[in-house]
């Protein structure tokens, strides 16, 4: 199984739509599955994305052959082209920081986030968004980290407001051949 945890409904629709999901009834978060995968979709923030993590891995518990997948949006200093699907090797939270391990070999670029409690408009020199360090600190209780995958498509250069619904669809949209090739990457 691989579970895909996203912050947004419009992150995840083109997912949900490809994959032909069927939504989970009487969950706490939305989710959907098939046979492959379970998606789930957290809400912003890091407290959103720990409590949503947790959620569907105390209803489904990941076993030791299962993958999770974290991606979505993220701001990214200017080097950084919009629409880059970025690979994260490491996710540094207030003062936290841990480095992911990779059970596979991927040509993506690997980069550093930053998980930050709110949007920012002032610009850092690393990636950021507001959920991965939710996902990583909820899931390390359940599986080891080479099970743990974090995958960032730049959307703006610390300008949240430029960001719109159908622009954040648009980008997950754009990159959706990309993702599957990590996604499939994750099964072997």
């Amino acid at each position: 199984m691989i579970y895909l945890i996203v912050a947004l409904n419009v992150e995840a629709q083109p997912i949900i739509d490809k994959l032909k999901l069927q939504k989970f009834k009487n969950m706490p978060f939305k989710s959907f599955y098939n046979s492959e995968y379970i998606l789930t979709i957290t809400g912003l923030g890091v407290e959103n994305a720990l409590m949503a993590t947790t959620a569907i891995f105390t209803k489904f518990p990941p076993s030791e052959e299962d993958k999770i997948i974290n991606f979505g949006i993220c701001a990214a200093p200017k080097k950084y082209e919009i629409g880059e699907l970025l690979l994260i090797d490491q996710i540094s939270y207030k003062d936290e920081t841990f480095k992911t391990k990779l059970a596979f070999q991927s040509t993506l670029k690997e980069e550093n986030l930053t998980t930050l409690d709110k949007a920012s408009s002032n610009e850092l020199n690393t990636l950021v968004d507001m959920e991965a360090y939710g996902v990583y600190k909820a899931a390390k209780i359940f599986v080891k980290p080479i099970q743990l995958l974090f995958l960032k498509i730049v959307s703006d250069h610390f300008k949240p407001e430029t960001i719109t619904k159908d622009f954040a669809k648009e980008l997950i949209s754009n990159n959706l051949e990309s993702l599957f090739i990590e996604f499939e990457k994750c099964k072997k």
